[in-house]
């Protein structure tokens, strides 16, 4: 202490700082704390050993298999040394060491994000620390250019090529995709992810640190938000995202079980999911609706009204603020309202489940009920909205959409049916105790229940959700236990016989024996229940799970976010998936079209006809369907009929002309005959050439196309322009 206050009275800061990090830092002292992504590994923990992954690890069987699957890793890792030309297995000490990654935002714009690596490998001579050194030897040997000795932070670094840099300092070697990212690292006025605020609020979560990953929202949101799609953008914002500052994931050790931790830090008012996510304490005692033999079940309270107005704003953002108005056509013509009369009509405490043991899932949702008069109410006005839009998609009378009811004990089932119009699944609900219950199928509805009435054990009696309810918090959001245990050693029973197949590649180059696998009973052994919950505090949303694995085959909050974010990413995707499908139809209505001009051609001496209609007239279409574009929003009539797509003499009525004539001046591959009225999603027009091939052209391709078709019917005009 009085070397250190000597320190301090003479202003060494950075010499206190060296012999800090040098005996007693961290990783996490290491890391810039503006990463977009930061990842820490804690290989040296001891309470790992203690878990009961650990211990099936060390079952006899396992482990002789393990030993397989090592040798034959072993074989993969000289057959990727010898196409990178550096070994990756000189880095397995590290496993059991403390190693730290950061992704650093992108220098200049339009570069690469930086990439940082910290890893404890001792002092000299250790294993690790060696092992390294020659890694990183070889690797620079590799970036090409001879190494260059720098000094930052007052300590040396090499360089090579001017790509990857290295330094040592203390215990601690740092590897840098930049010498930048390696300044920030040594640099020790530069924040670092141990002072990071969702770093702090991590470290509330149960059992000590084996991995955790930190997320930051915000700087990713700065310093790449411009390049986000607007539609990602409309989402991430109707989501509630944009109030969050960062979201992290902790995998924790304690006794025998993996605790996945997953928080997200928020800031400023919340919305959107985070908000629903932060709703007010469950009452647990819900959890008595679920069956003792169900595989899982989930407590939660979130506002049905509020959910669905989350999803039209999701919807309605990526859509261009379709969705909403296409909403309000619809209850408009219905006569009611789907936010307050259908799913304003249910309460929030809901109870997700299933009837107990099948094949397939049988998922049961029971939810609180408000007014069951209007509820149904509502839902025969969608149902018939249901069986008119089945009809006129059908063109058939007898198709269509219907409830039904029937009695099953003193309950009454509604169930939906779809006469001509083949469904796998029946929807269904039924009215109980105050309650709605929804089920896929009537015999799922049946099941559940017989179980409510018979008054059978509930979830609540199961030994392993004893054994487990004292970790779930007062304050608990939601909670949930899944029988996982059960449910992994089904999975890997099933999956086992299908792993065989990897015998069948041929010339495998890393053969393992996915045959002979560790019997069921020996997994089992080690196997229990999960349970999962997730609480609010002023400064986060939180949710953990404890199982075998650390995660479970439901979790309340992880489950809801990933939809969320999800939605925020995948729902562009979707959308562009959605644009792209009916892209691909638009083109093949032009291929259709064409098939139809072609025989024309062969009935009429090569000659082209007058109009599209013609093609409909003469049965060589036989769907007028094909004549409209599905990215078409309000095709024009011509010849009384919607089209969407322009013959090249709609423009010369009266007009004779031969195949060879058109294409007399230029080949068939460069004459479009038909196209896209306009470029719908403005990506380009889709357009058909006299070869038959089909094309997307951007604009000024597509000018350029029609110019040339202007060109080749010169001399043949009867009046107008193309």
């Amino acid at each position: 202490m009085t070397r250190r206050m000597s320190l301090w009275s003479l202003g060494s800061l950075w010499s206190l700082m060296s012999l800090a990090l040098a005996g007693e830092a961290s990783i996490e002292q290491h890391l810039p704390a503006d990463a977009l992504l930061s990842l820490c590994y804690y290989g040296d923990n001891a309470d790992i050993e203690k878990t009961a992954l650990a211990a099936l690890l060390k079952e006899p069987e396992v482990a002789e298999w393990l030993t397989t699957v090592r040798t034959a890793i072993g074989g993969a890792n000289q057959l990727l040394a010898a196409m990178l030309k550096v070994d990756l297995a000189q880095l397995q000490p590290l496993l059991g060491r403390r190693v730290g990654l950061a992704l650093l935002p992108p220098a200049d714009k339009g570069r690469e994000p930086q990439l940082l690596i910290v890893a404890k490998v001792g002092g000299p001579g250790d294993p690790a620390r060696v092992q390294l050194d020659a890694f990183l030897a070889r690797l620079g040997g590799l970036a090409g250019g001879a190494a260059q000795k720098l000094q930052l932070g007052g300590m040396e670094a090499t360089q090579f090529g001017g790509g990857i840099c290295f330094a040592l300092r203390g215990e601690f070697s740092l590897v840098a995709s930049t010498r930048a990212a390696l300044e920030r690292a040594l640099d020790p006025n530069a924040p670092k992810l141990s002072g990071h605020p969702s770093l702090k609020l991590m470290g509330a979560s149960a059992g000590t640190p084996v991995a955790l990953l930190v997320y930051d929202h915000a700087v990713a949101m700065e310093r790449l938000g411009g390049g986000l799609p607007k539609e990602a953008k409309a989402a991430f914002d109707a989501l509630g995202l944009s109030g969050v500052r960062a979201a992290g994931l902790r995998l924790g050790a304690k006794g025998r079980a993996l605790v996945g931790s997953f928080l997200i830090h928020t800031q400023g008012e919340r919305r959107g999911i985070v908000r629903l996510l932060a709703s007010a304490p469950v009452d647990r005692a819900l959890l008595k609706l679920a069956p003792r033999d169900a595989d899982f079940a989930w407590a939660t309270n979130a506002d049905a009204p509020e959910l669905f107005a989350l999803l039209i704003a999701v919807i309605d953002a990526v859509a261009d603020a379709g969705a909403g108005q296409a909403i309000a056509e619809f209850e408009k013509k219905a006569g009611f309202s789907l936010r307050n009369d259908l799913f304003g009509a249910l309460g929030r405490d809901a109870v997700i489940t299933t009837s107990g043991k099948s094949l397939f899932p049988a998922v049961i949702v029971s939810q609180a009920l408000k007014d069951g008069e209007r509820f149904d109410e509502a839902m025969g006005k969608l149902i018939a909205q249901l069986d008119a839009a089945i009809k006129a998609e059908e063109g058939d009378d007898a198709a269509g959409a219907e409830f039904r009811s029937f009695r099953f004990g003193n309950h009454t089932i509604r169930y939906l049916a779809t006469p001509r119009f083949g469904l796998p699944i029946a929807p269904c609900y039924a009215r109980r105790d105050g309650r709605i219950i929804f089920a896929l199928t009537p015999i799922h509805l049946k099941d559940y229940l017989a179980f409510l009435d018979a008054g059978e054990p509930s979830i609540l009696e199961a030994p392993g959700y004893k054994e487990l309810e004292g970790l779930v918090p007062k304050d608990a959001t939601s909670v949930a236990y899944s029988d996982f245990g059960e449910e992994f050693v089904a999975a890997y029973s099933a999956l086992g016989p299908f792993l065989t197949l990897v015998h069948a590649i041929p010339n495998n180059p890393v053969p393992i024996d996915l045959a002979n696998l560790p019997a069921a009973r020996t997994i089992r052994k080690h196997m229990f229940g999960a349970i999962s919950y997730s609480y609010a505090t002023d400064e986060a949303v939180v949710a953990e799970t404890h199982s075998p694995l650390g995660f479970s085959a439901i979790g309340p909050l992880p489950t809801m976010f990933v939809l969320a974010v999800g939605a925020g990413v995948a729902v562009p995707a979707l959308f562009e998936a959605r644009v792209a499908a009916q892209n691909a139809a638009g083109m093949n209505n032009l291929r259709q079209i064409f098939i139809g001009l072609r025989m024309s051609l062969n009935n009429h001496d090569e000659v082209w006809p007058a109009n599209l209609g013609a093609l409909l007239d003469e049965k060589l279409l036989m769907d007028p369907k094909v004549l409209v574009a599905p990215n078409d929003p309000a095709p024009p009539q011509v010849g009384g009929r919607p089209c969407s797509y322009v013959y090249f003499l709609d423009a010369q009525p009266g007009l004779k002309v031969t195949f060879a004539e058109l294409v007399e001046k230029q080949a068939a591959t460069q004459t479009p005959i038909v196209w896209e009225r306009a470029p719908f999603g403005g990506r380009g027009r889709n357009v058909v050439f006299a070869d038959g091939h089909v094309e997307m052209l951007d604009e000024p391709a597509f000018q350029r196309a029609l110019g040339r078709l202007k060109d080749a019917l010169k001399g043949k005009r009867k009046g107008g322009e193309l």
